[in-house]
């Protein structure tokens, strides 16, 4: 058991290194379910931690989910790679797991400075740099489900991201944008 969620673990890893993209991953909906319980729990704690209510974390995550399925499925079979669904949305939301893991002890040593007064910046830093490698990854995924060059997968990364923006900030005009700016 502890084998397998090592293989796993490592073959995440080895994707967010762009060794490995989502043809690596096992085409199954289990895991894809199980991969994506896993985000969801782990995704509900970062708006937790800007204090956003519960109830409206736990619907973000929901839509966020919505989005990213929504859109890779449309992606996908437009362009007749539908075969490749199941490995991409395993990858996108596996990775995303792992951002996320390393994102909240960024975000909360973030709130942790803000509240004794301290702003050095450097946790802004890591921040543009673990979205900016998170999209890098993304594009990655994307070109590999496109058989593709980098650069469409980039193009595709930058159209999901401002879907998602737009949706999110209009469905829960929360305090997100005002969070980023500070």
């Amino acid at each position: 058991m502890l084998q397998t969620l090592y293989v796993i673990a490592h073959t995440f890893f080895k994707i967010c290194k762009l060794e490995l993209g989502p043809q690596d991953l096992p085409s199954s909906q289990i895991f894809l379910l199980l991969v994506t319980a896993l985000y969801m729990c782990i995704s509900t704690i970062i708006p937790i931690i800007f204090e956003i209510p519960i109830l409206t974390a736990i619907l973000q995550t929901f839509v966020e989910v919505g989005i990213t399925f929504f859109l890779t499925f449309s992606l996908l079979y437009m362009t007749g790679f539908y075969a490749r669904t199941l490995q991409t949305l395993t990858a996108i939301i596996g990775v995303d797991v792992f951002f996320h893991l390393v994102a909240i002890p960024i975000l909360v040593l973030e709130l942790y400075f803000k509240s004794v007064g301290i702003d050095i910046g450097l946790t802004q830093i890591l921040a543009i740099l673990l979205v900016s490698w998170n999209l890098t990854i993304y594009a990655h995924i994307l070109r590999h489900a496109l058989s593709s060059e980098l650069f469409i997968g980039f193009v595709i990364t930058f159209i999901y991201l401002l879907v998602t923006i737009v949706i999110l900030q209009t469905l829960f005009p929360t305090p997100a944008a005002e969070v980023l700016t500070q």
